[in-house]
């Protein structure tokens, strides 16, 4: 059996993890709705909003819906919206009657009454909705006190058919034809030309305005055409708070007590941005239509952060009235973002149809103890804690979720990747999406390995500072000897090595956790796998991609060098060093330790003097000493054999025998290296 056949859903369907407001495309609908992932948040949540909307019982009618970026406000507003609106509310308020009822006998959440009350009122209550993003609808030339307002009135007109450009053209022209039930048959007068109003009304204003009053007037005699032409030419609507509640509460006038119209308004932090202009003049409409609505209009805003948040970032004194105006216009506040972003990938991504259960079910039983031994992970990290946790997330490891969101929070930081790559939900689903779909082939009994992780969703991320950071270790590993397994290695040791140093004294990049990160088999043999690693980094290190360091409690790990060390590294790998050089380094780091070595001892009534020799070099005497120290670090002779020709007055320390195949004699040469590039550095000739 292989991994796709495990999935309850396709996992080759498209799913896309950041919702437009816009798209309401029939098959984005049906997707959206049926793979929403509830929590106990988001129900309740969606139960406040729209119970007070039919309450209509605040004191005033704003909704602010908070979260981080990637949390899923978008999602919740336009599932709020699909439970509203008559074509999709039937099945968006099963699906949330559904789970309530699977979690009404929990304590303190909402009940299946409640839900059956509120679909009660949705069903005879008439929910007009108006849903846009500000950000990507307003006007960059609008001055800026009339911003939001010219917004609302033109997402108004667009929702009543009208024209959402030209003000002048809609409320002039439109609106009266629209009232005298005329603007229907004036469209068809237009369409017999060969012209769509809806698609070329802002041209034919332009282009053809007589011929567009002529047909007009065809339709409403009584139209004013001269008068209507000089606006429109103008385009001199003057437009305010007062006069947008004005035209609202005309339009809702009549209008049945169940009766609600409501502004869902996505990305409002942005656009307001810190500006304290903007976010009165957000508080001025939703105080507006409030007093025009009698509890009818409503206005729901999106945000990354809270509404304190933002009044205190707009420098807005909580001693001010404005600060008390604008918090009290946001009675109902829905705060998301507790759910864990595997939480919701385990959800949407990764459920299991029945035969999938049974087949992980049964492979769990057989490889039980081989999965409870496979991950020595550090603490926190947790691998497989039973038979639900293994068929809940396989083909992923559970401890892949938190390391993967800790990589891309400090890849924002350090610019590897933009930041909305920050490791939010939206992020974790488009990653372990891609991931899932690229290993679908893969056998039962396959895990994907972290390293599958850095996939064409992260890697086709990277800023030009991130490609930059890995290209050098991309280049060197495509001369290895097993190329494909080396880009593995450099994949994961890229993401694990550039982590926060707090985060790495909990995750180091050592070789036993390297090998936890890439292992690829729920009873992968450990030994062979780790030699191949410790292969690839020790060619890696040569090439001085990464280097060794050990931590204040001596466990040892490796580190990505930057470019900038990397290129010192490779200037400190060039120089050459003689046993001259070496010798006197040797003597600076034994002097260190026990302080100068005297020319002479004394011996009884006389002075002794003292030779010293290191690789053949003689310190603190040129003459016959009366003894000589002798320090043997390389010899092709054995110690007993130098031990037999050793001369007269000379004591020798033969250290061949513990320096061969030692790796402290490559980081004896290596730091001599180093202190030769260092004394050349201060005199100027290290390039």
């Amino acid at each position: 059996m292989i991994l796709k056949d495990l999935y309850k859903k396709d996992i080759t369907r498209d799913v896309n993890p950041a919702v437009s407001a816009g798209d309401l495309k029939e098959a984005t609908v049906r997707t959206e709705i049926e793979e929403y992932v509830f929590t106990q948040e988001i129900i309740q949540g969606l139960y406040d909003v729209i119970s007070g909307i039919r309450d209509a019982s605040a004191s005033h009618n704003g909704i602010w819906i908070s979260g981080y970026y990637g949390s899923g406000k978008s999602h919740f507003l336009k599932y709020l919206n699909y439970c509203l609106k008559t074509e999709y509310g039937k099945r968006a308020l099963e699906r949330l009657a559904e789970e309530v009822q699977k979690t009404s006998d929990e304590l303190g959440n909402v009940t299946p009454s409640e839900i059956t009350d509120m679909r009660q009122w949705l069903s005879v209550a008439d929910v007009k909705t108006i849903l846009f993003n500000i950000g990507t609808v307003h006007n960059a030339n609008t001055a800026g006190k009339n911003t939001f307002v010219e917004v609302f009135w033109n997402e108004f007109n667009k929702f009543r058919g009208y024209n959402q450009f030209n003000l002048s053209l809609a409320q002039y022209l439109e609106k009266p034809l629209d009232e005298a039930g005329k603007f229907d048959a004036f469209k068809e007068a237009l369409a017999e030309e060969g012209f769509d109003w809806k698609l070329e009304a802002s041209d034919l204003a332009q282009t053809e305005l007589d011929f567009v009053l002529e047909k007009a007037q065809e339709q409403l005699p009584s139209l004013s055409i001269d008068s209507i032409r000089e606006r429109i030419v103008k385009n001199d609507f003057v437009i305010s708070v007062e006069k947008l509640k004005n035209e609202i509460t005309l339009y809702i006038k009549g209008k049945n007590p169940n009766f609600r119209l409501i502004f869902f308004v996505d990305e409002v932090s942005q656009f307001i941005n810190n500006h304290k202009e903007l976010l009165l003049q957000l508080q001025e409409i939703v105080t507006g239509l409030h007093d025009a609505s009698e509890g009818k209009v409503w206005v729901a805003c999106t945000a990354q952060q809270s509404l304190s948040e933002i009044v205190s970032a707009s420098q807005i004194s909580q001693t001010t009235d404005d600060y008390g105006k604008i918090m009290g216009r946001f009675e109902i506040q829905v705060k998301l973002g507790n759910t864990t972003p595997e939480y919701i990938t385990k959800v949407r991504l990764l459920e299991k149809n029945g035969t999938g259960e049974m087949e992980l079910n049964k492979l769990y039983n057989e490889k039980k103890t081989a999965l409870e031994t496979q991950f020595k992970l550090p603490t926190g990290y947790n691998a497989y804690t039973s038979q639900e946790d293994f068929t809940d997330f396989y083909p992923f490891v559970p401890y892949q979720f938190k390391l993967i969101m800790q990589v891309l929070d400090n890849f924002v930081d350090l610019q590897y990747v933009d930041k909305e790559k920050k490791g939010t939900e939206r992020s974790i689903i488009k990653i372990t999406h891609t991931a899932a779909k690229n290993c679908m082939d893969a056998q039962v009994g396959s895990l994907i390995s972290f390293d599958q992780l850095y996939n064409a969703v992260l890697e086709g991320g990277l800023t030009i500072i991130g490609q930059r950071s890995i290209s050098n270790a991309l280049s060197v590993i495509d001369q290895y000897k097993d190329k494909v397994f080396g880009r593995k290695v450099v994949n994961v040791l890229f993401m694990v090595c550039h982590m926060a140093d707090s985060d790495k004294v909990v995750f180091p990049a050592t070789i036993e956790n390297i090998v936890n990160l890439m292992t690829a088999k729920v009873d992968e043999d450990l030994l062979p796998h780790k030699e191949k690693e410790v292969d690839a980094h020790d060619y890696l290190e040569s090439e001085n991609i990464i280097r060794k360091e050990k931590s204040d409690k001596g466990i040892e790990y490796y580190n990505f060098y930057t470019e900038d060390e990397r290129e010192v590294a490779l200037l400190i790998s060039n120089q050459r060093v003689d046993d001259v050089f070496m010798a006197d380094q040797i003597k600076s780091i034994v002097e260190s330790y026990f302080g100068a070595i005297p020319g002479k001892k004394p011996y009884y009534s006389r002075n002794a003097s003292i030779g010293l020799k290191i690789y053949g070099r003689q310190y603190l005497t040129t003459n016959a000493p009366d003894m000589w120290l002798q320090f043997i670090l390389e010899s092709d002779t054995d110690q007993n054999t130098v031990a037999l020709q050793n001369e007269n007055k000379q004591l020798v320390f033969y250290m061949d025998h513990l320096l061969r195949n030692n790796p402290i004699k490559e980081e004896l040469y290596r730091y001599c290296q180093t202190q030769k590039y260092l004394a050349e550095a201060n005199t100027g000739n290290a390039a």
